[in-house]
Parts: structure tokens; C-alpha cells; sequence
């Protein structure tokens, strides 16, 4: 990459910007990076509630849904 954005012993700025551009393309694309409060490819472990905010949610939640809350009960009624 390196011959890519050095001009005679400088550093061409447009290259530089545009192969830093497209490696960050790639890295958030494949998940190696992540936009704070971004609406695609965040952390796994964004994406769940903290338990405090789940617990008063689930009951109505699973009584709505028709599941059981936990595995091997009969659902919510």
C-alpha cells in the first residue's frame, strides 16, 4: 500500500485519504469496526436490554408474544 500513496519520497495526501476511506469502507462492512450509536453493523452486546430495563418489560412481553418466559414452561396467560 505504501508505494500507493507516496510520491517521490512524500506523502500524497488525496491518495492517503482515499486508501483510509476505503479501508475503513471494509472494516465496517466486515465488522472489524463499529459507529458509536450507528443504526448497522454495532456491537453484538448493543443490541440487549440491561437487566434492570428488561425486568419490568418481561412479563408483559411474553404474555403479548405467547411464549413461556422460560424454556420448558407453558406460556405466560
Amino acid at each position: 500500500m505504501l508505494p500507493l500513496v507516496v510520491t517521490d519520497g512524500k506523502p500524497d495526501r488525496k491518495a492517503w485519504e482515499c486508501a483510509l476511506l476505503l479501508k475503513l469502507k471494509d472494516d465496517l462492512r466486515s465488522g472489524n469496526l463499529s459507529v458509536k450509536h450507528g443504526k448497522r453493523f454495532g456491537r453484538f452486546e448493543d443490541y440487549f436490554l440491561p437487566g434492570e430495563r428488561w425486568e419490568p418489560l418481561r412479563q408483559p412481553f411474553f404474555r403479548r408474544s405467547g411464549c413461556p418466559p422460560t424454556p420448558g414452561m407453558s406460556p405466560v396467560t
